[in-house]
């Protein structure tokens, strides 16, 4: 295992020694495969109960979507079986939520100025605005934009989005430039 700054675990088996010994932190990151190759998620929440993560650079999805429920579709099925078996067994849906989901505006701003109220908390992570800025990897030279799942207040062919600045607004979902941070609660196992 390395240090950078936290802990980088570079297999699911230290991830899980991690979560078991609670020495996990937040920031810390997890280095695995998925449909794009090289994938490094990182946690950005941590409770009593669950540790959530998130992809730490967005991932494009070459397909236009004309709404979100075909993007969370996609996430749950092509997306997740390129996942790790056992990163797989050990998540679970949140009440009202998919296995494999976005972001939701909450989650991120702590509020919900374009969607709908929902119940939730800014995750730790995302209280630093630089963590909130994302590009598709370590040597972007710029920043995207990446969709969150908030139910917009127009309708379901609308996202919520997190922009090139850090900042949140909505648009229509049906661009062929659609970025995305899959993200995913793990459990912390009763003991």
């Amino acid at each position: 295992m390395k240090l950078k700054g936290n802990f980088i675990y570079e297999n699911i088996e230290e991830l899980k020694k991690a979560i078991q010994e609670k020495s996990i932190k937040v920031e810390d990151e997890l280095i695995t495969e998925d449909i794009d190759g090289e994938a490094v998620y990182v946690v950005a929440n941590i409770t009593d109960k669950e540790i959530a993560l998130v992809r730490k650079f967005v991932l494009r999805d070459p397909r236009p979507r004309r709404y979100k429920y075909d993007l969370i579709d996609w996430l749950n099925h092509e997306y997740k079986d390129t996942l790790d078996e056992t990163l797989k067994a050990m998540m679970i849906s949140p009440e009202g939520q998919q296995l494999i989901d976005l972001p939701r505006e909450v989650e991120v701003f702590g509020e919900n100025e374009y969607g709908a109220p929902e119940e939730g908390s800014r995750w730790e992570y995302f209280t630093k605005l630089n963590n909130r800025i994302c590009g598709t990897s370590e040597n972007a030279e710029w920043s995207e934009w990446w969709w969150m799942n908030t139910q917009a207040r127009a309708s379901a062919a609308y996202f919520c989005d997190c922009n090139g600045d850090g900042g949140a607004s909505y648009g229509a979902a049906s661009g062929a430039n659609a970025y995305v941070r899959p993200r995913f609660i793990l459990a912390i196992a009763e003991s």
